[in-house]
């Protein structure tokens, strides 16, 4: 369900005109270079955006994903840069991957800590400096997964 509500999330953004701006396909490597360089294995349903579109934005909300395999120098809206950088700098821990920024300061994140029956993962909202790992099982689930939270992004521009 999760894939598919990504594909409904474009479908819509289509549909009602929206402008959309994606990075396109990369390449199985890239994207398994990016789990190695995290130490975390993505869910499905972000592993299969990242192949099929690799990051960008649609209605003014942007996603990140993968540019290219240099994660050290890239910048967003590379989540890969963006998830190490915020480990070093403010303590983002380690299950976590930064895949949208919330505009007040927080990141929406997957929690790749928590993985369903179906190896989805929950997103949740991060705080820098303010959420300490032994506390994010407390954190709320937004959205069960990437999927989920897609949809939720596009439908809010209607």
């Amino acid at each position: 369900m999760a894939l598919i509500d990504v594909f409904k999330g474009i479908d819509l953004a289509v549909k009602h005109g929206f402008e959309i701006d994606l990075e396109g396909k990369k390449p199985a490597s890239l994207i398994e270079a990016a789990e190695q360089a995290l130490g975390i294995v993505f869910p499905p349903s972000y592993r299969d955006f990242l192949l099929s579109f690799g990051c960008g934005d649609i209605a003014g909300h942007e996603f990140y994903g993968v540019i290219g395999p240099d994660f050290s120098n890239a910048g967003i809206p590379d989540a890969i840069w963006l998830t190490l950088r915020e480990r070093v700098d403010s303590n983002l821990p380690s299950r976590l991957v930064v895949v949208s920024a919330g505009g007040d300061g927080s990141y929406y994140s997957l929690d790749c800590g928590r993985v369903s029956d179906d190896k989805e993962c929950p997103v949740i909202i991060w705080w820098p400096s303010a959420s300490e790992e032994e506390n994010l099982d407390k954190n709320e689930v937004l959205f069960k997964d990437f999927g989920a939270f897609f949809l939720d992004r596009i439908r809010s521009s209607l």
